[in-house]
């Protein structure tokens, strides 16, 4: 198999919202050789037509820079950020590169919040969303997994003051055996009746410390699904499934 991660759709993302309306398409630099191979031209050509803007960062592989997608990218349109753990698959003049073409087309500035993490073996962590997700109400974040207490301190307040923010967020703080557990790997979803609800995997719900997952049962609709195998083999959880198509 040439592209054993495939099932990760992390080399493309799509946005619609009221600050890019028309929509836009983006394809992202992967840091593998079997990851660049995912991108399917199909694919590609029939979302390019769906979405009026399309950003390429495919060029930084020319230089051996990577930005994978959504793994990589943490999207908050309430407050017109975009939050990465810098890491090996997440390059901070890449990042650069896409805020700054973004911003071309945005209706409203939007701005990177930067950090690094590591996880319990001292090893970078290299998607953000194995460490950190937006909920409506709350973040999912291992605090721990950030040595630099200057970036610590900044990543909190660009949650939860109010007076940067128009919304906020409260702190769900994780532990590093949380985030091996795959406890920040979840997506906030809206069903059918518009209640907020997140996906998780059966391994997160089992790791999750009791109370921590009681707060987020009492507050949002939880739809739990055993993907141990992909998991353990793949490496990835159910946000790492899941593309959003706007």
């Amino acid at each position: 198999m040439k592209s054993p991660d495939a099932i990760f759709p992390d080399w493309f993302t799509t946005h619609k919202n009221n600050d890019i309306p028309e929509g836009v398409f983006i394809l992202y630099p992967m840091r593998h050789h079997s990851r660049q191979l995912e991108r399917d031209e199909i694919i590609i050509e029939r979302l390019k037509k769906q979405y009026t803007h399309f950003i390429d960062l495919t060029k930084w592989e020319s230089r051996d820079l990577a930005l994978e997608g959504k793994g990589s990218l943490v999207f908050d349109y309430r407050n017109q950020k975009i939050f990465c753990s810098l890491s090996q698959r997440a390059n901070k003049e890449v990042v650069d590169d896409l805020i700054n073409e973004w911003n071309k087309i945005s209706r409203r500035p939007y701005r990177a919040v930067t950090f690094s993490s590591f996880d319990k073996h001292d090893d970078q962590i290299y998607h953000t969303d194995c460490m950190l997700t937006l909920l409506h109400d709350h973040v999912v974040v291992s605090l721990v997994c950030i040595k630099d207490e200057n970036e610590k301190s900044n990543l909190i307040k660009e949650l939860t003051d109010t007076k940067i923010n128009k919304h906020t967020y409260e702190i769900i703080d994780i532990t590093r055996d949380e985030v091996e557990g795959m406890c920040a790997n979840m997506f906030n979803l809206r069903d059918g009746e518009g209640n907020n609800a997140i996906i998780m995997s059966d391994r997160a719900r089992r790791t999750y410390e009791e109370s921590k997952f009681e707060l987020l049962n009492s507050r949002y609709k939880i739809l739990v699904a055993n993907i141990d195998m992909i998991e353990y083999v793949g490496g990835g959880s159910t946000r790492c499934m899941l593309a959003e198509k706007f």
